[in-house]
């Protein structure tokens, strides 16, 4: 009798699994859906060699003209499918493949941005959700395709090969909505020194710090850093100034 039930309860899974994995890529989508509050699809969804994989995930914006602001052709993700079961998933190693980027500036000075009002209209996370914590984060190839409001030529800021970021989450697990706000605000950090676009970030939220903590990446990750890069830069120009005028001053001392 019990071998009996246990058959039962055995198929039954199977049914349940197969049913879910038949529709993994419409239930992912839907998932990103809510967490980031904007209309995401997925073509396709496999798992090969320990590793989930993800193809053409494109973030999509209804409400405006320009209807995509993200598009992702690869993505691979190296977890055990048991992780997939627990509140707190613990994954090896993220990688985003060929990431483009479609910027809209709302105004001349480019503060508001398409992606500034999406980064900031990203859903806090509940308590309930899942939280991540990622090994290694590696983001490659990335381009910025930008256009300001009404005009029909976008221009392209240089692609930027590679980023990382590792032990995300380790300090304190991450929703997937913090997750997404850490890695691609840094990513607007990084093209702020382009022209036309210093000023991107001005108006976008700031992630708390404690999400950021023991968090390590070859690029700046808040706003902060970029102050304190900015400052410190201003402070080697006036050290550098001074000891120019300075020597002038002194040759000029000399000759007389």
């Amino acid at each position: 009798m019990f071998r009996f039930l246990f058959m039962i309860f055995f198929i039954v899974l199977l049914f349940i699994g197969g049913y879910f994995w038949l529709g993994r890529s419409a239930l992912l989508s839907k998932f990103f859906s809510e967490k980031l509050n904007k209309e995401v699809s997925i073509q396709h969804v496999e798992w090969s060699e320990g590793q989930l994989k993800l193809k053409k995930l494109k973030i999509s914006n209804p409400q405006s003209k320009i209807t995509t602001l993200l598009e992702i052709e690869n993505i691979t993700i190296a977890l055990s499918p048991m992780e997939l079961f627990r509140k707190r998933i613990h994954i090896e190693s993220v990688i985003l493949d060929q990431v483009n980027v479609t910027m809209e500036l709302l105004n001349q000075s480019g503060k508001d941005n398409n992606w500034t009002r999406f980064l900031n209209d990203v859903p806090p996370p509940d308590d309930k959700e899942k939280s991540f914590e990622i090994k290694q984060l590696d983001i490659n190839n990335t381009t910025f395709s930008v256009r300001f409001k009404g005009e029909k030529t976008a221009f392209t800021s240089p692609k930027i090969p590679h980023v990382e970021y590792k032990n995300l989450g380790s300090n304190q697990p991450l929703s997937l909505s913090y997750l997404f706000r850490i890695t691609f605000d840094s990513l607007l950090f990084s093209i702020t020194l382009e022209p036309k676009l210093g000023h991107i970030t001005d108006n976008l939220n700031p992630v708390p710090k404690e999400m950021l903590k023991d968090v390590k990446s070859n690029v700046q990750l808040d706003i902060e850093d970029r102050v304190q890069e900015g400052l410190q830069l201003l402070k080697r120009k006036f050290n550098e100034a001074g000891d120019y005028f300075q020597d002038l001053f002194a040759r000029k001392s000399k000759s007389s």
